[in-house]
């Protein structure tokens, strides 16, 4: 099904052309391939890199979109699997306050999915493990806080 659903992303990144989603996807998709491929990581980790320049500049773009936060995501993703973790963790922080409080909780609760999949095929190594924990420990920590704010209904 991985495979099927990379084929899939990398069909859509044919379509939409410099796109962080179907492109960032079809790459991590392939880091968690690659517990089955190792030799696959490298080229890998080197597609992340070089779609960190097109992550930052989605994130930048300050272009209007409903959910601004997810390409912030996206640039989070791409620094903390390429070992910056100070930084990924900063962008993280930077798009956690982007999301309206409402939707926190959804928005982060999504965003760590993925996360949790990399942990549990251990694709990582030991310090962008690390650095994945924190991310998803921040980001609990936003949906706790994001659960305490809502209204009682």
């Amino acid at each position: 099904m991985l495979r099927e659903a990379r084929d899939a992303y990398h069909q859509a990144s044919q379509l939409r052309g410099n796109d962080t989603y179907s492109l960032l996807n079809e790459a991590r998709i392939e880091l968690l391939l690659s517990a089955e491929e190792p030799a696959t990581r490298p080229d890998v980790m080197n597609r992340l890199r070089r779609l960190e320049h097109l992550a930052r500049f989605e994130a930048d773009s300050g272009e209007p979109d409903d959910e601004p936060w997810w390409k912030v995501f996206d640039l989070t993703d791409t620094l903390l699997l390429t070992r910056r973790v100070d930084e990924g963790v900063a962008e993280l922080r930077s798009a956690i306050e982007l999301i309206d409080p409402s939707q926190r909780e959804f928005a982060l609760t999504s965003y760590i999915a993925p996360l949790r999949d990399f942990l549990a095929v251990e694709v990582l190594d030991k310090s962008v493990t690390a650095g994945v924990r924190e991310a998803i420990d921040i980001s609990e920590q936003g949906i706790r806080a994001a659960r305490r704010a809502a209204p009682a209904g």
